[in-house]
């Protein structure tokens, strides 16, 4: 499992989430986005791929919460 900058834990796969699991902090959810099937419903938020560049492993995510859109770009 990697850390981020602020020091939290972060799974990328599925083994990996299941050890965050365990150690029972927070929810979390697994799930597969695809550019066909449009926003998705993830937990309390709606998350939808806009573009994936496989030679640069560059993704572009629109994330709904709140009635607020965000967006993110290259996130690995």
């Amino acid at each position: 499992m990697a850390r981020s900058e602020m020091g939290t834990l972060i799974a990328r796969n599925h083994d990996e989430i299941d050890q965050l699991r365990r150690m029972g902090q927070r929810d979390y959810y697994e799930f597969t986005v695809t550019r066909k099937a449009g926003a998705q419903k993830v937990g309390t938020i709606q998350v939808q791929l806009k573009d994936y560049q496989h030679q640069e492993e560059s993704v572009h995510i629109d994330v709904l919460a709140d009635d607020k859109s965000f967006e993110k770009r290259t996130v690995r």
